[in-house]
């Protein structure tokens, strides 16, 4: 079939003009991208979303030194008192108004954690004995007295297992909380605590561990990790300890008279 000139001339032309259009395409696209590349090339980094975290500070509490604990200098009040005994026993045992000793609490560091720890005469729910002596509660019951100092032993030596000690209705029992953190014994996890049978006795009164080792000249006394209570008890002047698992007993000569306490006495009733 043979086509006529116009039809030749018209076929030309369309065919021009489609390879006009697709260069022009082409080159529009090739300068976007170049254009597109350009401004990638010269923009600054994306800000990520998440806030670079500052440096720590030299004194920051999550730097390498640790801030050590303060133990707190204000008094116990007896609501506090109260509210920490109903804490951590409950109704087993009640803070004792008929002490006639003039201290029924003493705050201090017992056990050397750079916490303030707090003890309260008490004396126990005669309802509540079962659950004063269970195996299974949340506190210690210790004599004292019948604590003996750390000591060495061999690796194949078995020592005795002592009897346990059992409450009975009518005592007069020292409970000793030990603090949690800065908060001290008035911080809500505070829940470790020991009940001491036969451990409280006349002019009660807490002594600093510093003070302590600072007037050994005329008294010998045992390894000390914490504050002390002194006391006459059984007719004998000596001090409570802790030993690093319980609290013992040590016979010794009163403290000097010129030891400053901390003030950290109070009449919980």
């Amino acid at each position: 079939m043979r086509l006529s000139p116009f039809t030749r001339k018209t076929l030309a032309t369309r065919l021009c003009l489609f390879v006009t259009l697709l260069s022009c395409a082409a080159l529009t696209g090739c300068r976007q991208r170049v254009e597109q590349t350009a401004t990638q090339a010269t923009a600054p980094p994306p800000q990520s979303s998440q806030a670079t975290p500052a440096p720590l500070a030299s004194n920051s509490p999550l730097a390498v030194t640790p801030t050590p604990l303060q133990v707190s200098t204000a008094p116990p009040q007896p609501s506090e008192i109260q509210g920490a005994l109903a804490r951590v026993y409950r109704d087993a045992v009640v803070a004792a108004a008929d002490a006639g000793r003039g201290v029924n609490a003493l705050t201090a560091d017992f056990n050397g954690d750079g916490s303030e720890d707090i003890a309260v005469v008490v004396k126990p729910n005669a309802a509540q004995l079962s659950e004063i002596n269970s195996e299974n509660a949340l506190w210690i019951v210790v004599d004292p007295q019948r604590v003996s100092p750390p000591q060495k032993i061999r690796a194949d030596e078995q020592l005795p297992t002592p009897a346990p000690v059992k409450v009975e209705a009518g005592d007069t029992l020292l409970a000793i909380i030990h603090g949690y953190k800065s908060a001290g014994w008035r911080n809500a996890d505070a829940k470790q605590t020991y009940l001491l049978k036969n451990a409280v006795g006349e002019g009660m009164k807490a002594q600093s561990v510093g003070a302590a080792r600072a007037n050994t000249e005329k008294r010998t006394l045992p390894l000390l990790r914490g504050d002390l209570i002194w006391q006459k008890l059984s007719g004998k002047t000596g001090c409570l300890y802790w030993t690093g698992a319980k609290y013992g007993w040590h016979d010794s000569p009163p403290p000097p008279s010129n030891v400053k306490n901390p003030p950290a006495h109070t009449d919980a009733r």
